[in-house]
């Protein structure tokens, strides 16, 4: 009797676990072999057969068709056009000071999902208000937000009217950004006020803490000021929700982003690990941690630097002067003033000779070598000779150099691809770079074409 009201208990739950959702997009793909795991207002949550989720806009989707897993394929887009045609979405309009002809979302919307297609767009500042822009230099994304200008991390053109933002801040992570609305110059009495925003540009909810960071895995560090005097004060790290909620309590001296389901802590002047659910998984025993990478993390054990795994086992021998996070597999280690780079397994596969090093990007690493700069392949040999006073990592194939004082862009086979004219290049990201020429700032794409938008 009692095997058989098991079974009728476990009957849903195994149910639950073979019914899938076949998504139909309005661009005539379908993306099939999934879970949807959650949905908002806004979003399906979903699961692909590896296990990895995705945030997908219901405005994009035509229709969902319940149907059994099969274990044994992947989840896939198919059905695709070979031009993928682009959906266009309009959002709600809860506010009428949004420039409502501007006001849509256009792009392209596949397996990837709405969260990355938001990680692609540039926040830009017009007359005081923040925007979205795409790289093409459309703004997609117009809010009524007003934020204070940071000098030492907006850029202004010659207008003195648009500014570009140079640094993650304010950038969509996890389909969602948040902005800082103010500044309280005796911030030490106050707390400072931030917004959350989806994609519509509006604002989702308010917070009030001392510092809040973008979320990363559906949660976001807070930094909460404790007053013990009048003039005497302490901090603490936890998280919040997408709901805005607390999640985690604040109770930690420090607490990272969340990355492949961990997020470093410091408690007691040690270092340790939790998981979503705030269990120290791995105990606060290291001088200093970093975040998971690669199924790797980097912390300080007596001064020096090693390796654990998520168990919390160090699989890397703490032999390093200096160590960075795993990067597609290799790692950048100091010793001696010097840096070089190891495999996964500790192999020291290019040996510490080089005065500065970047991580691999586009199969070429930049690095400093008897004070010139040049582009290493994974052997450690110069596929681009060190010639140039300064350089930067390549993205979307190219990678800006600067040569008797001048800065341009070289390709993967160290041609000149853009002409070295700026006086400062900054390397390509999501198909866009900052250069300054003449003392003013532009955005340029990959052909060297200026985007307009940032001439307003």
């Amino acid at each position: 009797m009692k095997s058989n009201v098991l079974l009728i208990l476990l009957i849903p739950v195994l149910f639950s676990f073979i019914i899938a959702d076949e998504l139909h997009y309005k661009n005539g793909c379908q993306l099939i072999n999934i879970r949807v795991i959650d949905t908002t207002d806004s979003y399906f949550i979903v699961s692909l057969n590896d296990g990895t989720r995705r945030d997908i806009l219901k405005e994009a989707v035509y229709d969902v068709v319940y149907s059994e897993i099969n274990p044994q394929k992947e989840s896939a887009l198919v059905n695709c056009p070979t031009q993928f045609p682009k959906v266009k979405i309009q959002p709600k309009k809860s506010n009428s000071s949004l420039k409502e002809q501007n006001a849509c979302i256009d792009t392209l919307f596949s397996v990837s999902g709405l969260a990355d297609s938001l990680a692609g767009l540039f926040p830009v500042l017009k007359d005081g208000l923040l925007h979205y822009m795409d790289s093409s230099g459309e703004i997609l994304i117009y809010t009524n937000l007003e934020v204070e200008i940071d000098p030492d991390k907006w850029f202004a053109d010659d207008s003195n009217k648009v500014f570009v933002f140079s640094s993650d801040r304010y950038k969509f992570s996890d389909g969602m950004a948040i902005i800082k609305n103010n500044y309280y110059p005796f911030s030490y009495f106050f707390d400072n006020k931030f917004d959350c925003i989806d994609y519509h540009g509006q604002k989702i909810f308010s917070l009030d803490y001392y510092n809040v960071w973008n979320f990363s895995e559906g949660l976001a560090q807070i930094k909460v000021k404790k007053r013990i005097l009048f003039f005497h004060s302490i901090y603490k790290y936890g998280y919040i929700n997408k709901s805005g909620q607390v999640e985690i309590k604040p109770q930690y001296d420090y607490a990272g982003p969340f990355k492949e389901g961990l997020a470093a802590v410091r408690i007691d002047q040690k270092f340790g690990y939790i998981n979503r659910c705030d269990s120290m998984l791995i105990p606060a025993k290291y001088d200093f941690a970093r975040e998971f990478s690669d199924g790797l993390a980097c912390v300080l054990i007596n001064e020096k630097w090693g390796y654990i795994n998520r168990r919390g086992d160090l699989v890397i021998d703490a032999v390093y002067d200096w160590g960075f996070a795993f990067q597609d597999g290799l790692a950048r280690i100091q010793n001696d003033g010097k840096i070089g780079y190891i495999d996964s397994s500790g192999n020291m596969l290019i040996k510490p000779k080089f005065d500065w090093a970047d991580d691999f990007s586009d199969g070429l690493a930049c690095v400093k070598y008897q004070d010139k700069m040049g582009f290493i392949d994974s052997t450690g040999q110069f596929f681009i000779s060190a010639k140039y006073s300064s350089a930067g990592s390549f993205n979307n194939g190219l990678a800006p150099v600067q040569i008797k004082g001048k800065w341009g862009y070289i390709n993967t086979k160290g041609q000149a691809e853009l002409d070295i004219v700026y006086d400062r290049a900054y390397p390509f990201n999501n198909g866009l770079a900052m250069v300054i020429y003449n003392d003013n700032l532009y955005y340029i794409n990959t052909n060297g074409d200026i985007v307009s938008e940032i001439e307003l």
